[in-house]
């Protein structure tokens, strides 16, 4: 993914409904991450990186239970 590709704006939806727009791939990503400890799964930064790469538009984060937070490259 290109330096360009990260300034894009990415859109972060929590399981609550709670949704916030980047412009930066970070700022995103930092968000889009649950406190520690609290029992969530992470996908990994590098696989979703990769998965945004090859075309994902909208991939799930972090998840538990029935919960999940996306990320969304618009």
């Amino acid at each position: 993914m290109s330096q360009q590709q990260l300034q894009y704006q990415w859109r972060v939806t929590w399981y609550d409904g709670d949704r916030i727009i980047w412009d930066r791939f970070i700022d995103a990503w930092l968000y889009a991450m649950p406190q520690p400890n609290c029992g969530w799964t992470y996908l990994p930064k590098a696989s979703a990186l990769q998965r945004f790469a090859v075309g994902e538009r909208k991939i799930p984060v972090a998840w538990k239970n029935n919960k999940a937070i996306y990320l969304e490259w618009l």
